[in-house]
């Protein structure tokens, strides 16, 4: 495992929102909100917690170990409520309710090893190491996430709260190389605000791992995936009401008949759409007790397609 990426997670939590909105939520300074987005510089510890509580994401996964979760909730208890058709998460324990005692919990973290056996493991200098010990400094978020991980606990629970323990990997293992994986953010099928999936940022219900080889032998870029609940029966027999199916945000034209995620009154559902030789198309309902919708030539482009689906329980 090594440390990258944090830029562009974090570009990801702050989603739709401006730049200037989210620092002066979080409480950081704009121009180094920008450095951190750059990958100009990485942030300290305490200020890296400011940005997660901000985004309502956890540190794990901002600094890239282990699964990711939205904070507040439990991303492995997912469940749905078939008479309203909504995902529901139960309440989680693992929020970091406050930043603080961070120096107690590094001590905790290395139980019976020497600090100069740990710092070793962690390549960080002995001195640093006893700083931290002390409470004198913070680390940075890359060297608490190099801490976290040797001692295999949640960065999220060395910041101040949530679980000690380090979140397994999606096969079962308790440690392991994640970068065989690749998490794609589940969210709620509901949008909120103008057009676009920028508007999906503050939606994220939970991340779903995939094994990365298979991404890229589909030659899909993950930054460009999301995937969603199907709501509804419309498309039974080829996708009930539950199922949750990927999408791709780079093929979001209607150049193939195929299965996409439209826009329809604030609401994402699956449809097959198909191009007709007019230059009309149709949104197609698998469910025959629905009708098929016929858009005229110059309604076309008014569709509103989020992406195409590919991937359900296989690639489509």
């Amino acid at each position: 495992m090594k440390f990258d990426g944090f830029n562009q997670r974090l570009r990801q939590a702050i989603g739709g929102e401006t730049i200037y909105s989210f620092a002066k939520k979080s409480g950081i300074s704009e121009p180094l909100l920008r450095k951190y987005l750059s990958g100009e510089s990485v942030p300290s510890l305490e200020k890296a917690w400011k940005m997660a509580v901000t985004a309502n994401v956890s540190l794990d996964w901002l600094a890239g170990k282990g699964a990711p979760h939205v904070i507040q909730q439990s991303s492995s208890m997912v469940s749905l409520d078939h008479n309203s058709q909504r995902l529901s998460i139960p309440p989680g324990d693992g929020a970091v309710k406050e930043f603080g005692g961070f120096s107690a919990r590094l001590k905790k973290a290395l139980g019976d090893e020497t600090p100069h056996a740990f710092s070793n493991k962690c390549a960080i200098a002995n001195s640093s190491l006893y700083s931290y010990l002390k409470g004198r400094v913070v680390p940075n978020i890359e060297r608490a996430w190099k801490m976290a991980v040797v001692a295999n606990v949640s960065l999220d629970w060395l910041a101040g709260g949530g679980c000690k323990e380090s979140q397994p990997d999606q096969n079962g293992a308790g440690s392991g190389d994640n970068d065989a994986y690749v998490y794609i953010p589940l969210y709620e099928p509901v949008l909120r605000g103008r057009k676009g999936p920028g508007n999906l940022s503050a939606n994220v219900l939970t991340h779903l791992a995939f094994p990365a080889d298979s991404l890229h032998k589909q030659k899909l870029c993950p930054q460009q995936l999301l995937a969603i609940p199907v709501m509804g029966d419309s498309m039974a027999g080829i996708l009930n009401a539950g199922d949750i199916v990927m999408i791709d945000l780079e093929r979001n034209q209607l150049d193939a008949d195929a299965l996409y995620v439209i826009r329809l009154n604030d609401q994402l559902y699956a449809k097959r759409l198909q191009r007709l030789s007019d230059g009309s198309a149709c949104i197609i309902n698998e469910n025959k007790a629905y009708r098929d919708v016929l858009v005229t030539k110059a309604q076309v482009n008014d569709i509103d397609i989020m992406g195409r689906v590919i991937w359900t329980s296989s690639w489509m």
